[in-house]
């Protein structure tokens, strides 16, 4: 006679691998994934409001109020990975008030 409870346990141990395997690691990437495209928004935000406050030059005090900014709307990054992304966005928007000029 057949044991169904063999079967039950091998269906459950198969979806618990994939469940492992698959589906916890493709979730981890996503919520990563909104993590940072919720930082890189912050971080756009942040550094066209110091561009408008303080506008030409004054660097420092810019990248002041971005960082203040980003850590009142807890945006959460590593130093390296924060300074890139400002950088990033001061030579998007050089880039585009060149080409508008």
């Amino acid at each position: 006679m057949f044991d169904f409870n063999l079967l039950v346990e091998f269906v459950i141990s198969v979806a618990m691998t994939a469940i492992t395997v698959f589906l916890i690691p493709w979730l981890r990437e996503r919520f990563g994934n909104e993590k940072m495209a919720k930082a890189q928004f912050w971080v756009e935000t942040a550094v066209e409001a110091a561009e408008k406050l303080y506008g030409a030059g004054k660097g420092a005090e810019k990248l002041a109020y971005a960082e203040k900014f980003l850590a009142d709307h807890k945006i959460k990054l590593d130093m390296d990975t924060m300074m890139a992304m400002i950088n990033a966005e001061i030579k998007k928007l050089e880039l585009a008030e060149s080409t508008t000029e």
